[in-house]
């Protein structure tokens, strides 16, 4: 448990710790262990300030990957307008990406959005979704549909890039 400024009043907000894969807990640039908010713990304390509204939302494409964008008004009939932003990881081996991979990147993308809105924010607008999945991410190489290693957004289309350009940038 921590407390967090939420709606202009100190609330209790559950937290968690994440470990990396020696067990050690993830630690900020000061060296203590980092606290995280799930994101339904987000959506909890967003209902408790008036709660949220999903405007919009959108599948798009950017260097061979797909996301999912959400828009949400928070506090609902407020007007203010938060844009959040997940990875759709199709073709997942294990984990609730294999079963749900747009689901998953929804509720992601949610807790992405209120964390723009500054709802659950602990020092920090990633979620612990969010971090757990980019810390299982690290070390593995990412690899395009053509089999070759994902090259950054600025080499695509690049002929001077050291990787070969998949069919899709040849065309």
């Amino acid at each position: 448990m921590s407390t967090a400024i939420i709606c202009g009043q100190e609330r209790t907000v559950h937290v968690i710790t994440l470990r990396g894969s020696g067990g050690a807990a993830l630690t900020g640039p000061d060296g203590k262990p980092r606290e995280y908010v799930t994101v339904d713990e987000r959506i909890r304390l967003a209902d408790e300030c008036g709660g949220m509204s999903m405007l919009d939302s959108e599948i798009i494409e950017a260097n061979e990957q797909h996301f999912l964008r959400v828009t949400i008004e928070f506090p609902s009939g407020s007007g203010k307008q938060y844009i959040g932003t997940s990875v759709i990881n199709f073709g997942a081996q294990r984990g609730v990406d294999f079963t749900n991979p747009l689901e998953n990147a929804e509720t992601s993308a949610v807790g992405r959005a209120l964390g723009f809105a500054n709802v659950g924010n602990l020092g920090s607008i990633a979620s612990a979704d969010e971090v757990a999945q980019a810390t299982r991410r690290q070390g593995a190489p990412q690899r395009a549909q053509d089999g070759h290693p994902r090259r950054p957004w600025w080499q695509i289309g690049n002929p001077a890039s050291p990787l070969p350009m998949s069919k899709g940038q040849r065309a």
